[in-house]
């Protein structure tokens, strides 16, 4: 099946060389290989969401304060012209020479979380309208759309 040619201790870890002429026995090694990789990676983003859902319960004022910044860069993501990945790497530039250093993988996850904010918070005015008794129909400002559907015309 397999054999351990050499096993040595280099730096705290252990290096083996394994000869093997089975393909299935390569593969089985190359597996729990990459398996570490993934399960590293699945700590942490069980780590960062456990931490986020904490930061949101214990300082609501700080949430407040990172839904404004959102907020913020999602104005000027839309005021920018260009195509969406210009206007993330034109960000990025912005926050490289404040001295952030922050991939474009993060501004997007922080655009698409600042519209889900939005989503949210006009939703939350529409339901207050709603249970005051003023119609949708009377506050187009309020749906969160640009433009008003066409079925409210």
């Amino acid at each position: 099946m397999f054999r351990v040619i050499k096993y040595r201790n280099v730096s705290g870890k252990i290096q083996a060389t394994i000869e093997t002429d089975d393909q299935t026995v390569a593969d089985f090694i190359r597996f729990f290989g990459s398996i570490n990789k993934f399960v590293d990676l699945f700590h942490y983003r069980m780590r960062s969401a456990k931490s986020f859902d904490l930061y949101q319960k214990t300082a609501p004022h700080k949430m407040a304060l990172l839904k404004k910044e959102f907020a913020e860069q999602l104005e000027r993501f839309r005021s920018m012209p260009g195509t969406r990945i210009e206007r993330m790497r034109t960000l990025k530039e912005i926050r490289v020479s404040n001295g952030e250093q922050v991939p474009l993988d993060r501004i997007e996850a922080e655009i698409r979380r600042a519209i889900q904010y939005e989503k949210e918070d006009n939703l939350a005015k529409i339901k207050k309208l709603s249970d005051s008794g003023n119609p949708r129909r009377k506050y187009p400002s309020t749906w969160g759309y640009r433009n008003p559907p066409l079925c409210a015309i």
